[in-house]
């Protein structure tokens, strides 16, 4: 005679053999982890203080800068994208919906790789003027012009 499970008491088994794997991969990776050999080459203090003060600085300026140049391509372009959408044209109201719909869809760091490495490949000897800062600029702009024309 089998003896059945009820729902709850299924759940119950299924959330302890999740839990157990759960606890039995922490574990393994406890273990099995080289911590001499992580914390030399990620918790080293001297260069996290050498680097300090002009680290934030640095990082601070990149922040104002990305998010100022993004946020100025997108809304050139976002205000072009809302005109085009509000457009009596069918083809520029199509074209509008695809792009903020593609855009709003992919995930920002997709956006940047594709900027950052697909383009330079399928356009060689084609550069981004404003090198790094461009390429984060545009992939921002992009991202930001969809979801500024959408709204």
């Amino acid at each position: 005679m089998t003896s059945r499970l009820t729902r709850r008491q299924r759940r119950r088994v299924s959330q302890t053999v999740q839990y157990a794997v759960f606890v039995a991969v922490v574990v393994l990776i406890a273990v099995k982890a080289d911590w001499d050999r992580l914390q030399n080459q990620f918790a080293q203090q001297r260069l996290a203080e050498q680097l300090f003060p002009e680290i934030i600085t640095t990082a601070l300026r990149n922040t104002v800068v990305y998010t100022v140049s993004g946020f100025l391509f997108g809304l050139v372009l976002g205000l072009v994208v809302a005109l085009m959408r509000l457009s009596s044209v069918a083809p520029y109201r199509w074209v509008a919906s695809v792009y903020i719909e593609f855009f709003r869809g992919l995930p920002a760091l997709l956006i940047f790789i594709f900027v950052g490495v697909a383009v330079p490949l399928a356009f060689p000897g084609t550069e981004i003027p404003g090198g790094t800062y461009g390429k984060v600029a545009l992939g921002l702009g992009l991202v930001a012009a969809a979801y500024m024309a959408e709204t």
